[in-house]
């Protein structure tokens, strides 16, 4: 299951605030905030799925134990950049 803290450094990585989160994910900003301080009980949520889900569309990977954002770019579009959930406190 994704953790609270996967979130919140999947956010960090896209570089985005909150509001701008919300926007994309079509969540409320409070919704946002609960999920990425408390995260969610049951893996069905759909408020979860749905911020996955957009956050998967941009490109970020869920990890074990993080989260890894790809990203294309003309010059290498392999490039990656890897975030440790833990280090995203």
């Amino acid at each position: 299951m994704i953790s609270n803290r996967q979130l919140k450094a999947a956010r960090c990585l896209m570089a985005l605030s909150r509001a701008e989160v919300a926007r994309r994910s079509g969540l409320g900003f409070g919704t946002i905030g609960k999920l990425e301080h408390y995260g969610a009980d049951d893996p069905e949520n759909g408020s979860l799925n749905k911020l996955v889900a957009m956050y998967q569309a941009h490109g970020v990977r869920f990890l074990d134990n993080g989260v890894m954002v790809q990203r294309d770019r003309a010059h290498d579009s392999h490039r990656t950049q890897r975030a440790e959930a833990e280090a995203a406190a």
